[in-house]
């Protein structure tokens, strides 16, 4: 259902499209197996990942203007982070 990458206090939290209803309950859920405050780095061509981060309780800390790089364009990074 989901996919938890701990490594080096750093998390990669996903969510197979089937699960997705359950998503904030499992991101909530991650928060048990690493009590660390948590911060992400988003690139804006994920504005639906960026909301859902949101609503689940980042905060936005940062913008990193066109700092990633697909398909030959350029977007900006969303810096978030959550305060366990």
């Amino acid at each position: 259902a989901s996919l938890f990458l701990v490594h080096d206090r750093r998390l990669h939290f996903m969510v197979t499209k089937r699960y997705r209803k359950y998503s904030r309950e499992l991101l909530k859920a991650s928060f048990a197996v690493h009590p660390y405050s948590v911060y992400c780095e988003i690139p804006s061509l994920f504005m639906s990942v960026i909301n859902f981060a949101k609503n689940c309780g980042f905060k936005e800390t940062a913008i990193s203007k066109l700092m990633h790089k697909k398909n030959g364009k350029l977007y900006d990074i969303h810096i978030l982070e959550y305060e366990v």
